[in-house]
């Protein structure tokens, strides 16, 4: 799990991911990664956390996240593809209009 934090923190600098579908579109574009493996990954964060990811039991989406949740073989593969997506890939959210940046 801090692998993964680690990651973020070097590809969504400052705190700036909002879940904008600006940033969704980015996060595809450059790891491969959609909102539902984000969603994935915050459930995942908070019941490692032992938080309640506030899953409605009645949505079938949520039923299936409470059932990937429970099953731990599933949940170390996604984790350990989620963490090697972000590994293979250098962008940084914000790099690209940062001029300072371009120029190094």
């Amino acid at each position: 799990m801090q692998t993964i934090v680690t990651e973020l923190t070097r590809v969504w600098p400052g705190d700036c991911f909002e879940g904008t579908d600006d940033q969704y579109t980015w996060l595809y574009e450059h790891y491969g990664i959609t909102e539902d493996d984000d969603v994935k990954w915050q459930c995942a964060l908070a019941d490692w956390m032992d938080e309640d990811p506030d899953l409605d039991r009645t949505d079938p989406a949520d039923r299936e996240l409470m059932a990937f949740l429970a099953d731990e073989r599933a949940m170390q593969s996604f984790l350990f593809r989620l963490c090697e997506q972000y590994r293979q890939g250098s962008a940084v959210w914000g790099a690209d209009d940062c001029p300072l940046r371009r120029q190094h």
